[in-house]
C-alpha cells in the first residue's frame, strides 16, 4: 500500500506541474489550470508526507 501512495503523490505532483507550465490560463470546467494545479500540488504533498510517515 505504500507503493501505491509515493506513486500517488508522483503523479499528483506531475499532475500539478504540468497544469501550473502548461494550462495555467486553460479553463478546465469549473477551474482554471493555476488554482487546480496549486490543490493537486498540495494534495501531492501530503500523500507523499502520509505514505513517509507509515511504518511497514
Amino acid at each position: 500500500m505504500r507503493t501505491f501512495d509515493l506513486i500517488a503523490g508522483v503523479l499528483l505532483l506531475a499532475a500539478a506541474a504540468s497544469l501550473l507550465v502548461f494550462f495555467r490560463d486553460t479553463e478546465l470546467g469549473w477551474f482554471r489550470g493555476q488554482p487546480l494545479g496549486v490543490v493537486l500540488g498540495i494534495l501531492g504533498v501530503l500523500d507523499l508526507v502520509g505514505a513517509s510517515r507509515r511504518r511497514p
